[in-house]
């Protein structure tokens, strides 16, 4: 099969891109690390040298007491994380970004067009996000910030959970994201990014394609953005993630 003909593989981001969640995230993270002497605002959240939850969590804790934070700790912060997620979402504070569920609707519909999951929050967190969207967890290609701490391993994990689950490799591919790391991570794998402008982050000139909301963004558009990927070679041979 060649490059023109191969199908498109759709990488989505969570917080910010589908989900108008990201504000409820940090409140969350702020929250349950105060409980535990912990102070995530302590520096600005640029400053952390990966912006996912299991990054983020290991080094405020790293900063506080000058050693890494235990594995079983880093686990019951996922767990309270998810219960006071839980907590905000019953009040019915986080909705989808405007277009997220119709674009989603479209893409499942498509032969041409897959779709797969690279968020940096923890596994559960995510799980609930994506069944607020109408998307069963089980049923995807995710990857989470409870498995990598940097963003980039979190993209090729989902990239290749859905190699194996297509039994493919020839993926074109764009990237949907909102923010500073996915801008980097698309840069640093020379995938094609959509930009979806929902917080503070203001993309580069040069990104493929930058938009307010969903709205607007059709899977013909992500297949023609995707055919202008630069070179992420991703073998046969070679399988990413867990």
């Amino acid at each position: 099969m060649t490059r023109e003909s191969a199908p498109t593989l759709v990488i989505f981001d969570i917080d910010g891109t589908l989900l108008d969640s990201a504000a409820t995230h940090d409140r969350v993270a702020i929250d349950v690390l105060a409980r535990h002497g912990l102070d995530v605002l302590a520096k600005p959240w640029e400053a952390y040298r990966a912006f996912t939850d299991s990054a983020v969590t290991g080094e405020v804790y790293q900063d506080a007491h000058g050693v890494p934070a235990d594995p079983e700790f880093i686990a019951e912060l996922e767990r309270l994380y998810d219960k006071e997620f839980d907590t905000h979402v019953a009040s019915g504070v986080v909705d989808e970004i405007a277009g997220a569920r119709n674009l989603l609707a479209e893409l499942a519909d498509r032969d041409d067009a897959h779709w797969a999951f690279a968020t940096g929050s923890f596994r559960s967190l995510a799980r609930t996000k994506l069944r607020l969207l109408g998307v069963d967890a089980d049923d995807v290609p995710l990857a989470t910030g409870t498995e990598h701490d940097d963003r980039a391993a979190i993209v090729l994990d989902a990239i290749g959970q859905a190699t194996r689950g297509r039994a493919r490799d020839d993926w074109r591919m764009v990237i949907l994201g909102d923010g500073k790391w996915d801008e980097l991570t698309a840069r640093r794998l020379r995938i094609p990014l959509v930009g979806v402008q929902t917080g503070e982050h203001r993309f580069a000139e040069d990104t493929a394609l930058v938009v307010g909301d969903l709205t607007s963004v059709r899977v013909d558009t992500l297949v023609e953005l995707s055919a202008r990927i630069e070179g992420l070679a991703l073998p046969a041979s070679k399988s990413h993630g867990r």
